[in-house]
């Protein structure tokens, strides 16, 4: 059977790091048969096409999770590897002929870390959302509630979900769990695509025999923009709609509205004091929150 790897990047305003991601793919994956790049921005990037690299140009923006299901539609070979561009892989010991499961999904260390995330809790995401700008009073919070620690002994350990900076699967898993989740915004296509793999016992899991670096998220992690907040807070009602106790999922949604209200208040209150245009800038903000997250009456139980 022919084991080659189609990469799978999706390039959003991320021209200027194509050339380097394409050679360092190039460089470590082994039996590497074509690159799939599928440009969801307005970039001319044509010209990072070459003898194995395809550069895909849909209609429109198609979002992370739409555009992966787009390249593996577009692949020609059965091993995936699913990946950002702001990303720069630094060891693979990874081989596809001798895989830990039929079916699996594998991601391996990010950035020198040995922490992975766990499925989140409704309320868990409720203080993730309200604090996402406060790092300092979150991290306790993800530390005890929101993290799995591995240990780089072992091979391939089980995990809730892997991030999808990159992801390494086969055609036939990814086809078998029905692709991302085109709903969803942000880690919840991720988090979902696990989901839908664990409830069909797919492996998912973390190995140290990959590693890699990112050196761009960061920057984009900080970015409270509308479309973010409000893409991001609907894809955290529909996630735990679909998967969650009604009850906690009702009351998340709530926290955060509360929140926001308090917010809109607060920055208000400020903005009457001060002319600050950052001041001004928060209000906007927080009214985006009220304004768009209006938890439905239709909220049920677990399907």
């Amino acid at each position: 059977m022919d084991q080659k790897v189609t990469a799978i990047i999706v390039n959003y305003f991320s021209g200027h790091l194509l050339k380097d991601i394409v050679s360092n793919l190039k460089k470590f994956l082994p039996r590497l048969g074509e690159i799939i790049i599928v440009n969801n921005s307005g970039e001319d990037i044509s010209g990072h096409g070459d003898a194995i690299t395809t550069v895909l140009c849909p209609e429109e923006n198609l979002g992370y999770g739409r555009a992966i299901n787009f390249g593996v539609r577009n692949s020609k070979y059965p091993n995936i590897v699913a990946l950002n561009p702001d990303i720069s892989i630094e060891k693979w010991d990874f081989d596809f002929e001798n895989p830990p499961a039929k079916k699996f999904i594998v991601s391996g260390v990010k950035d020198g870390g040995l922490e992975y995330p766990k499925f989140p809790h409704p309320l868990y995401d409720a203080y993730r959302f309200m604090l996402f700008n406060l790092s300092k009073l979150f991290s306790p919070i993800d530390k005890l509630f929101g993290t799995l620690r591995l240990d780089p002994s072992i091979d391939f350990q089980p995990v809730d979900w892997v991030p999808g900076a990159l992801i390494v699967t086969t055609k036939e898993t990814f086809d078998a769990i029905g692709g991302f989740g085109e709903e969803y915004f942000l880690f919840y296509e991720e988090v979902d695509l696990c989901m839908r793999a664990r409830l069909q016992n797919i492996e998912v899991l973390f190995s140290p025999k990959i590693s890699y670096r990112t050196f761009e998220a960061k920057s984009s992690s900080c970015d409270v923009s509308e479309v973010k907040t409000v893409s991001e807070a609907e894809s955290l009602r529909t996630y735990h709609h679909k998967y969650s106790n009604r009850m906690m999922t009702f009351l998340s949604v709530s926290l955060i509205k509360s929140w926001s209200i308090c917010m809109v208040v607060f920055f208000g209150f400020l903005s009457k004091l001060f002319s600050s245009k950052k001041i001004k800038s928060k209000v906007k903000q927080y009214r985006i929150y009220n304004n768009r997250l209006k938890f439905s009456q239709s909220l049920g139980p677990l399907p």
